[in-house]
């Protein structure tokens, strides 16, 4: 059982401590966010990039941890990579320092949108969507539905992703992602008969309350 969000504001070990306040226990190895996925992506792709990040101090750790050695941090005028999340403070002065035509944009999520205490609040694919306007580029999105961290990050072969069942709450992240995957999909939303049929994505299943989901691993299905 591993979990995977597309959140780059929280660190594993406090989503972990969350989880654990629902009575959900789990390890902070289970935990995939976005921050670790671009992360890794960063890793992976380049020896070296001169980075700029808009986003969270979380996201900025998580690449510093991770990317100690093939990462350095850079002014929007010295930056070959701009990594974008979500940043309700970005304005349009910082927008105009950067050089557009040494620039490769990554992306955490597009996901408009993500709940909260206070209900739900806008997500980071309208902050991606300003700076790539603003630059007149196109994001390299990494988090879900994009099957990275599936294939790159957990390292899941051809043969486990047959085997694996992925349960969310949202078409266009978790069921687009299992099917650009060819997993199974289990659907969680508050009321069956609301799921709307004009999405490219339908689940294999879809649940109401997450105690359905015994059935589901009793079945072996």
């Amino acid at each position: 059982m591993l979990f995977l969000t597309n959140s780059s504001s929280k660190s594993p070990a406090s989503l972990a401590m969350q989880l654990a306040d629902s009575q959900v226990e789990v390890r902070v190895d289970e935990i995939y966010t976005g921050a670790m996925v671009v992360a890794h992506y960063l890793r992976s792709s380049s020896t070296s990039s001169r980075v700029y990040v808009i986003g969270s101090q979380v996201l900025r750790n998580e690449i510093s941890t991770r990317c100690a050695d093939c990462v350095r941090w850079a002014t929007p005028e010295e930056a070959d990579t701009v990594v974008v999340s979500r940043d309700p403070s970005l304005d349009d002065e910082l927008l105009l320092r950067f050089n557009r035509s040494l620039l490769r944009l990554i992306a955490t999520c597009r996901d408009s949108d993500f709940p909260s205490d206070i209900g739900r609040e806008p997500g980071p694919g309208s902050t991606v969507s300003r700076v790539e306007g603003a630059l007149n580029l196109t994001a390299r999105v990494i988090g879900k539905p994009n099957t990275y961290v599936l294939t790159e990050v957990m390292g899941l072969s051809n043969e486990e992703l047959v085997q694996t069942v992925i349960i969310g709450d949202s078409l266009w992240q978790d069921i687009a992602l299992s099917r650009n995957a060819g997993t199974k999909s289990v659907l969680l939303q508050s009321d069956e008969s609301n799921l709307p049929t004009a999405s490219p994505w339908q689940p294999d299943r879809v649940f109401t309350a997450i105690d359905q989901l015994l059935e589901l691993f009793q079945e072996g299905q």
